[in-house]
């Protein structure tokens, strides 16, 4: 059977940034500097991202989509914000409970999916999702 490629790219992210929490984590007890770990993490993405960019022959002379500077500016705001409260949550708290909070970040998702985008959500889905916040409620209690 083959499996959808949505859900091979689903199973990577998981992958890739259960990676990154636990060099974050690794980085907490190492009393790393947040801001420079931010840095170095940013400057070595941009830099990939800009040789993906240009090997893949996405640029037709020099043209370049406003709403994708837009979003990626936007994105990356949030990230920065986002990577430097997860190193602080990880300095001071435990990465038992700090990454399984930070990863019910997906309910934001779920929640514009479902009022903006106005997907609809199964009754076991639903489940899962109200499941999923109590488990967070339950282990920081």
């Amino acid at each position: 059977m083959k499996m959808e490629s949505w859900l091979i790219f689903a199973l990577l992210a998981f992958f890739f940034y259960g990676m990154v929490n636990v060099l974050f984590k690794i980085g907490a007890e190492k009393k790393t500097d947040a801001v420079i770990v931010a840095f170095v993490l940013y400057l070595v993405a941009g830099i990939i991202a800009l040789v993906y960019y240009f090997l893949s022959q996405r640029m037709v002379a020099g043209y370049i989509v406003t709403n994708s500077l837009i979003i990626g500016a936007a994105i990356g705001v949030f990230s920065l914000l986002g990577t430097i409260a997860v190193q602080k949550a990880f300095q001071f708290g435990k990465g038992s409970l700090v990454g399984p909070i930070m990863g019910v970040n997906i309910l934001m998702v779920v929640l514009v999916s479902l009022l903006y985008y106005h997907e609809k959500v199964t009754v076991l889905q639903g489940a899962g999702i109200v499941l999923a916040f109590v488990s967070i409620v339950l282990m920081t209690i």
